[in-house]
């Protein structure tokens, strides 16, 4: 071979080689999953796989090498010539036309008003914005109020800042600022007399005043009338569902609850197409009307929107297609009303997707779960979880669980879900999926809840069950656990990571004749988890107790059994009866252990003879040592052994009084208040602005408050052990006691 033809062959292997390299870095490099990606994940496959499938399905594609590239520069004239005429023909579409933004509500803040809760919905998306409890306690309190909020509350009223001062853009049913006469579009002049234009000025007038307080609002009326309304202010309600609070990122507009995103399901599951991006930002034209179902008064709020035939005609999708959203409230019956754990504490919300269309078609559709549920206390709460392993992840503030036919409990914590997209982030690579229900593996059928949980309350989708008690199953083609927070602001921390806000992502695909529909029908539980109301809905499971919960349940019953006899003053009493009784169930062990201590003190000089005596053989000081315990009858594991039989009981009783809803906003004393709520620790000082924040940091050792009643604790263990502890008889045992007392102090 002359040099001329080694040089071609070298110029065309390189040139093949080149070609090669970059086909097999397009086929297999990583691609970042960020936000708005979710819908490529359908099926967990990265978006790069599903290149070929959709090149395969469109006119005119062609890579480059490939025949179509082969015909030369009059080819690309044409296509250009061709590309500006249609250019000029066609106008870019007039804009969609968007109903006014506005609030709906369901329910009531007022507890006669036969409904547990109120129910805020917004028309962009279509969402849930809120849902407050209402209900009260024997005290006339609200039972499930913000603990983290001190000051009091006038309503959500939704402000926006004016020159004119703050314009109040919804006014819940049944809150103070309802029964006081404010309407939606008054704008706040002055509170107490004391002007607020900005926002910061309305919580700084409010974070004053106390619930029972009435405080004037002076409001200019659209009528340019100026009132002065007298608001009667109470406790802020719990809002099961809200706006994501501040406390991870303030400046991300996080998504609203129960956002549906219409999709197109590709023949190999693979990257679903999203057909408007616009629908979970766009507002949706909403109406409220009122019905009589099953013979019960109730509130329905119905939002519609529709996708015209020219959106879909990219997607090869024949329309228009109407999309509806239903949410609906019953009023409660009186059985209902008198009790707290009956099926009153859920939203009916309906699916309906229209085809007008006389063509067959397929469509998807990705539903976001619940989000800003409340994470009070996240950083002295012991939430357990669910899965009952040491090896999974530990339970985050809230948490994706789920249950199907296939899979009977399934638990995602949201440190798991932050940790999988903050490595995959920081490694520029695709974030391993944590799927609740894989796309085509069977268990994705017959779902019998799915959503968020938290150590207190919890929001689920579940069947929708009718009049006479039968559920009706609904199917997913998959189901993920997802974060909604931006992939650059998520922790290193664990401790913070347990703060990222978390969602399942549901996608089903339907199949829809020519002019026809499909509805799906879901229940909405947002409610407490109280044991009896968990049992109502069949949520058992999302209440963890971890491995000792076959003793914390009884335990815990018998606690409320003593706050019951002792007439509901407070939990400290019960507390103390249940400990004693513990104690004494326990007493046979502890005299064991205790003799078993007595006898040990009591041998100790003959097992020095015998140390002595045998000093250089250890075998015949060992057998001497036998003989020495078999004739005195004693164990030398006795002691350890009564405290494994103990450390359940005592573990269980633990687990049991930090799961336990019943001790939430609890008083230790009536009037105590640095120790109101029994399920956190007694805040006597708040000294984070001023104690170092390793130490007294929400991530800190000690926490952000001053604990008193540890200390309490440390100084009567002291006393005891001084007072009870026999006296060393050698150095070795003085040694063992000191140790003992610094190690109980530490901990």
């Amino acid at each position: 071979m002359n040099r001329s033809n080694r040089t071609t062959t070298i110029i065309l292997l390189g040139s093949l080689m080149l070609l090669l390299m970059l086909n097999l870095q397009n086929r297999f490099q990583p691609e970042q999953v960020g936000e708005g990606d979710e819908a490529a994940l359908v099926d967990g496959q990265d978006a790069d796989e599903q290149d070929a499938d959709e090149q395969d399905g469109e006119e005119g594609s062609g890579e480059p090498g490939s025949e179509s590239d082969a015909d030369g520069d009059d080819e690309s004239a044409e296509n250009e010539e061709a590309t500006q005429d249609n250019d000029e023909d066609n106008e870019p579409p007039a804009a969609k036309p968007e109903p006014p933004e506005q609030m709906f509500q369901l329910g009531s803040l007022d507890p006669d008003s036969g409904y547990r809760f109120l129910v805020t919905l917004n028309s962009v998306g279509a969402a849930v914005r809120r849902v407050e409890l209402n209900m009260l306690n024997h005290r006339g309190r609200l039972k499930y109020r913000d603990l983290e909020y001190e000051g009091g509350f006038a309503g959500e009223l939704e402000l926006e800042e004016t020159p004119e001062g703050l314009r109040i853009g919804f006014v819940g049913a049944g809150s103070p600022a309802e029964t006081a006469g404010l309407q939606e579009g008054d704008v706040i002049t002055s509170i107490a007399g004391a002007p607020v234009a900005l926002l910061d000025d309305y919580s700084a007038e409010l974070g004053r005043t106390r619930a029972g307080d009435t405080v004037d609002f002076t409001v200019n009326r659209v009528s340019n009338a100026q009132v002065t309304a007298r608001v009667a202010l109470t406790d802020k309600p719990i809002e099961v569902i809200g706006p994501e609070p501040e406390t991870f990122d303030p400046e991300r507009e996080y998504p609203e609850s129960f956002i549906l995103s219409l999709m197109r399901p590709q023949p190999t599951g693979k990257n679903w197409d999203v057909l408007d991006i616009d629908m979970a930002s766009r507002s949706w034209a909403g109406r409220s009307t009122n019905e009589v179902v099953n013979g019960n008064e109730t509130e329905v709020v119905e939002f519609t929107y529709e996708l015209s035939s020219e959106e879909l005609d990219a997607f090869d999708i024949a329309g228009p297609i109407k999309v509806i959203k239903r949410y609906s409230l019953q009023k409660m019956t009186e059985e209902q009303a008198a009790d707290p754990d009956s099926r009153a504490w859920h939203v009916g919300f309906d699916i309906e997707i229209i085809n007008e269309s006389d063509e067959d078609t397929r469509i998807g559709y990705q539903l976001n779960g619940p989000t800003g549920l409340p994470i009070e206390g996240w950083w002295y709460q012991i939430k357990i979880h669910g899965g009952g392993s040491l090896f999974k992840s530990a339970a985050g503030a809230r948490d994706v669980i789920a249950s199907s036919s296939g899979r009977p409990f399934v638990f995602i914590g949201g440190p798991e879900i932050a940790k999988n997209a903050q490595t995959a982030w920081k490694k520029d690579r695709t974030p391993e999926i944590n799927w609740i229900f894989d796309p085509g593996s069977g268990n994705e059928t017959d779902i019998n809840y799915i959503g968020v949980d938290t150590l207190y309350f919890s929001s689920m989708l579940l069947p929708h069950q009718t009049a006479d008690g039968e559920s009706e199953p609904f199917d997913l083609f998959s189901a993920m656990g997802w974060h909604t927070a931006d992939d650059a602001m998520l922790p290193d921390n664990f401790k913070q990571q347990r703060l990222v806000p978390v969602t399942p992502l549901m996608f089903e695909d339907v199949e829809l004749a020519g002019n026809a529909s499909y509805r799906q029908q879901f229940d909405i539980f947002c409610g407490p988890k109280e044991a009896g109301l968990l049992t109502t809905y069949q949520l058992e499971e999302s209440q963890s107790y971890g491995w000792f919960g076959f003793i914390s349940k009884p335990l815990c019953a018998l606690l409320h059994f003593f706050y019951t006899l002792t007439f509901k003053v407070t939990y400290a009493i019960p507390i103390i009866m249940l400990t004693v009784l513990v104690r004494c169930i326990m007493i046979p062990f502890s005299r064991k252990a205790a003799l078993n201590a007595q006898m040990m003190q009591h041998l100790s000089p003959k097992m020095k003879e015998i140390a002595d005596k045998y000093k250089d053989d250890m075998e015949k000081r060992a057998q001497a040592q036998r003989e020495l315990f078999k004739k005195h009858k004693y164990n030398p594991f006795g002691g350890c052994l009564m405290m494994f039989f103990q450390l359940p009981i005592f573990l269980g009783l633990y687990r049991g009084l930090s799961v336990d809803i019943a001790l939430r906003d609890q008083p230790l004393m009536p009037g105590l208040n640095w120790c109101t709520n029994l399920a956190a620790p007694d805040m006597l000082l708040r000294w984070d602005s001023w104690m170092p924040s390793f130490l007294a940091g929400e991530n800190g050792w000690l926490g952000p408050y001053l604990n008193v009643l540890p200390l309490i604790t440390m100084v009567l263990f002291l006393v005891q052990q001084k007072l009870f502890t026999p006296p060393p008889t050698d150095d070795q045992q003085r040694m063992m006691q000191k140790m003992m007392s610094f190690m109980m102090i530490a901990m």
